[in-house]
């Protein structure tokens, strides 16, 4: 090896070692990364690199066709999921979203290869102490006790992993729209000589529809009260979705008494004109697109198709199935699943299981090992992240994460079955493997 530091102060990006994870020969992957951008600079602090990814053995099943696509794919696969263990693990301990995820923010440290028979490309260590949390953001005037979370949007959104919530929309939404207050009630704690209430109304607009809108998201409504110009300003929730508009249950800002008796015999009357700010929540549905755009980066970019066409293959796709739950009964899953693989179909080789080898090559091998269903299951959890609506607090982020964790190491498992569970040499190969990789990884962990 040139450099000795290579193990342990050198990495790659997550982007560039799935290629790796692909077969890609080194110099062409290089050579590839060069022209779509890299400086002087970063090719040559990937140089040391040349000796580690040309020397024997970088597969332990490189010579056997049908092994060999099982190999890439188990191993892209356990990347992915150790991805997901990290993200589960940041959201346990920090309770907030991250927002930007994406390959860049991502590192991979390889380790030495002491052993003979340990193949090259499995030694690696996945290091998220880049990533960012989520900045908090509190909008001027937002009582202290009033329960919203929001977050701030990242600077460098990217155009591909980020989620379109965090792409396409600023933080504010101004609308003017109708209030239809349903009803008050004072609150006990209001400050000496003021007036707090409680509200439950609806909003209601032409450009406001339930659905388009979270229960994270925040509302500040300014309802006039007097043809005097007199207001006051309620900052709620959603708690449902209306035939027309959203349904809102909120607090108002301290008022004079005068001000909320005029405001309570107005009950059940209509505001028209009131002003609204609408504050969206970006939350967790949007690292679980992150999540997802990574998953199909890692399974489809090849030599041949770059992120650009995956994502408007993946995007495209997405929209015909429509919304995904996380969790999916059996019969769901089936249903999901058999028209999957009719879009598929209609999407042609961007999508198919070839893609997994970054060399056009080894793509025209085939990948007849790999059972379409295991494929179409891989795919499917990628379509569930990116089409989630799920909602849930802060304080269970972890727990959510958990289930999507879980799910990525099941089908984990049953492609080790696929590749190992054959043959009793290939299972004491494996354990021999994963007992150094484990040693390395506490080696490096500390």
């Amino acid at each position: 090896m040139d450099d000795e530091r290579l193990p342990g102060q050198m990495s790659l990006q997550y982007d560039e070692f799935s290629d790796l994870l692909g077969g890609a020969v080194w110099e062409e992957a290089l050579d590839r990364w060069s022209r779509s951008g890299f400086s002087i600079a970063r090719q040559q602090t990937l140089r040391p690199f040349a000796s580690y990814f040309s020397s024997s053995p970088q597969f332990l099943f490189s010579e056997d066709r049908q092994r060999y696509s099982l190999e890439v794919l188990w191993l892209k696969w356990n990347l992915f999921t150790g991805l997901c263990r990290r993200i589960q693990g940041i959201h346990q301990a920090h309770q907030r979203p991250l927002l930007n995820l994406q390959p860049a923010h991502l590192r991979l440290t390889m380790a030495a290869a002491t052993e003979p028979f340990l193949p090259v490309r499995w030694g690696f260590s996945l290091d998220t102490s880049n990533l960012q949390l989520a900045d908090r953001f509190t909008p001027p005037g937002m009582p202290a006790d009033f329960p919203a979370q929001l977050f701030s949007p990242p600077p460098d959104a990217h155009p591909l992993y980020s989620a379109p919530l965090v792409r396409r929309q600023g933080l504010e939404q101004e609308e003017t729209a109708t209030l239809l207050v349903r009803s008050t009630e004072r609150m006990r704690d209001s400050p000496p000589g003021e007036i707090r209430g409680i509200v439950q109304a609806q909003l209601v607009s032409d450009r406001l529809k339930g659905a388009d809108y979270s229960l994270g998201d925040l509302f500040l409504v300014a309802p006039h009260l007097s043809e005097e110009g007199e207001s006051l300003r309620i900052w709620a929730s959603k708690r449902g979705s209306a035939e027309r508009g959203v349904l809102l249950e909120g607090v108002t800002e301290p008022v004079s008494p005068a001000v909320w008796e005029g405001f309570e015999k107005a009950r059940q009357k209509v505001f028209a004109r009131s002003e609204v700010m609408i504050y969206k929540s970006l939350h967790i549905p949007c690292d679980l697109y992150s999540l997802g755009m990574i998953l199909f980066r890692t399974l489809l970019v090849n030599d041949r198709q770059e992120m650009e066409g995956v994502y408007e293959a993946v995007d495209r796709t997405a929209g015909q199935l429509g919304p995904i739950s996380l969790s999916l009964e059996n019969q769901e899953k089936q249903f999901l699943s058999r028209r999957l693989r009719f879009y598929l179909r209609k999407e042609g080789e961007i999508l198919s299981k070839k893609a997994i080898f970054h060399r056009q090559q080894e793509r025209e091998n085939g990948c007849d090992a790999i059972p379409d269903d295991l494929w179409i299951e891989a795919l499917l959890i990628g379509f569930r992240l990116i089409q989630n609506r799920v909602e849930v607090p802060l304080d269970q982020l972890g727990g959510l994460m958990a289930g999507v964790t879980a799910d990525a190491e099941r089908l984990g498992g049953r492609i080790k079955l696929e590749l190992f569970g054959s043959r009793e040499r290939n299972r004491e190969i494996l354990e021999a493997c994963d007992l150094i990789r484990k040693e390395l990884s506490e080696v490096r962990n500390g």
